[in-house]
Parts: C-alpha cells; sequence; structure tokens
C-alpha cells in the first residue's frame, strides 16, 4: 500500500511548515484533511506546504488543496506550495490552478509571500 507521511515545523513568524512525503491519493487524502483540519481547528491558518517528497497527487489530493487554500483565505490565512516538482504542479495546472495557488522553490520565498 502506498503511504503519505506528513511532518509539521513552525518558523519564528508562526508560519507552519507542513512535509508532505509520498502518495496522497483516494487512500490517503483523508490523512492530509486530517492533519490540515486540525491546524485550522487551533487557528493556525499560515501554512506553506512542502511538497518535495511528493511523488503523485490525485484529484482527491488536488481537492483537499483546494479546501484548505479557500478556508485559509476566509480566514485571512494563506496556503503556499513549496518544491512541487514538475509532476505535481502538473497536475495542479491542468486543472487550471496554476494561477491560483502561490508556487515557490525556497523558504525564504515561501515566507515572503505572507508579506
Amino acid at each position: 500500500m502506498r503511504r503519505l507521511e506528513m511532518t509539521l515545523g513552525q518558523f519564528p513568524n508562526g508560519v507552519i511548515l507542513m512535509t508532505v512525503k509520498g502518495f496522497l491519493d483516494t487512500d490517503t487524502y483523508e490523512d492530509l484533511e486530517k492533519q490540515i483540519n486540525q491546524l485550522y481547528a487551533a487557528k493556525r491558518f499560515r501554512v506553506i506546504a512542502d511538497l518535495a517528497e511528493l511523488r503523485y497527487i490525485s484529484s482527491a489530493g488536488i481537492g483537499v488543496f483546494i479546501a484548505a487554500f479557500s478556508e485559509a483565505q476566509e480566514n485571512q490565512g494563506k496556503l503556499v506550495i513549496l518544491n512541487a516538482n514538475d509532476k505535481v504542479k502538473q497536475v495542479f495546472e491542468l486543472l487550471e490552478l496554476g494561477e491560483i495557488f502561490t508556487f515557490t522553490t525556497s523558504r525564504e520565498e515561501a515566507l515572503k509571500a505572507f508579506g
């Protein structure tokens, strides 16, 4: 079975770094959804999702990111995508989401996206 792993960190300015590794599909999307919901329940709406080691994302996984993005915005927060590989970024772009999400390639750039 394909696995999804997540770890959390925090920058001094309070922005959360959520590292997502493995496969995000119909078998694993609920794990990510649960993690994000826990962050949002704690009023942590400023999140960087580091996808450098995410090997696969399905439409179910994209759906989690769309919902998370929307809820963050509704709460004056932001969800920034860091280090998405070409394969993962292509899925966002095929669904015409490339212009909606902020994609960054360094932690410094991701942190600057929060102003």
